[in-house]
């Protein structure tokens, strides 16, 4: 039973790192759809980056998952929805054009739902540095999901 459990965790891990990777993409196809918006696109690479840095962070925890994980919170039903959802997002932004307003909106619900899923991880990890890791993980998020916000207010505004 251990071994399948682990697998399963992996698993779920695997596929978080897989969203990252989408977001990531998400974000660097916007930041070139919107490059007439300077300020906008900077954000949109900024993020893109970060995002990258996370899946990063996912390749560490499953490096050490079999040894220090506890059980993991999120669920492979959540992972499953999440890659949809962002696999989703990457193909319309594809297809067709997205204004910044539209585009921003959907990115902080995306950013909101991915702070949960870090908290989750956190919680599921026994060493305190792991933890860390993935509370710095939703802590970028936050971030995220601020900076998001103050140009999506900035532009319903002007």
């Amino acid at each position: 039973m251990g071994g399948k459990f682990n697998l399963d965790k992996k698993e779920i891990l695997k596929a978080c790192r897989q969203v990252e990777m989408l977001m990531a993409n998400i974000y660097f196809a916007l930041a070139k759809a919107h490059q007439a918006d300077l300020e906008l696109s900077k954000l949109w690479q900024k993020t893109a980056r970060e995002e990258e840095n996370h899946a990063r962070q996912f390749d560490s925890a499953l490096r050490i998952i079999a040894e220090v994980a506890e059980d993991v919170k999120v669920t492979r039903e959540q992972t499953e929805k999440a890659l949809e959802r962002a696999s989703s997002l990457l193909k319309q932004i594809q297809v067709e054009p997205i204004s910044p307003i539209v585009s921003l909106g959907m990115a902080i619900d995306m950013e909101r739902s991915f702070a949960e899923f870090h908290m989750h991880l956190a919680v599921a990890f026994q060493r305190e540095s792991d933890k860390k890791m993935f509370m710095a993980m939703m802590s970028a998020d936050k971030d995220h999901i601020q900076a998001l916000s103050a140009a999506l207010e900035k532009r319903t505004q002007a």
